[in-house]
């Protein structure tokens, strides 16, 4: 997994896609991860998520230890 610098800003909202492509990860893998509840996001509807940039952060500090 690798981390790109971002520019956004702590609170802002990211879509799945650009988490899958900030993590170098498959879309599908992001998904998996908001269903099972590693990884922090706002549910906007069935098929539709949103993550924090902080709760991103949070996540990759918490993966690295």
């Amino acid at each position: 997994m690798q981390t790109q610098p971002t520019s956004t800003t702590p609170g802002e909202l990211l879509k799945c896609p650009q988490v899958a492509q900030i993590l170098d990860q498959k879309l599908s893998t992001i998904y998996a991860w908001c269903r099972s509840g590693k990884l922090p996001h706002i549910r906007l509807s069935r098929r539709n998520y949103r993550i924090r940039q902080s709760d991103l952060d949070r996540f990759l500090n918490s993966r690295v230890r």
